[in-house]
């Protein structure tokens, strides 16, 4: 996985709740704060904000759409649970 990030189920969950970005521009950046979507670095760059390293995610050129983006957002707002 690039950058260490595993997103296969099972994993996941560790790879990104309280965990660092890998960029060494963003090492300071949470993958996901649970509870503030607004301070997890994945919401970023799912969204391509300019404060992010490197490029929008997903790299294929597709954004995330609209509804995915809101359930992760509100799996994060609800406290980012192992479920």
């Amino acid at each position: 996985p690039q950058a260490g990030l595993n997103l296969a189920a099972g994993s996941s969950w560790a790879a990104l709740v309280n965990r660092p970005s890998t960029a060494a521009a963003c090492s300071a950046r949470i993958r996901v704060v649970p509870g503030a979507p607004s301070r997890s670095y994945l919401v970023d760059k799912l969204r391509g904000l300019p404060a992010i390293c490197g490029s929008q995610m997903p790299k294929a050129g597709v954004a995330v759409p609209a509804a995915q983006l809101a359930a992760i957002e509100a799996w994060i707002c609800n406290g980012a649970l192992n479920d």
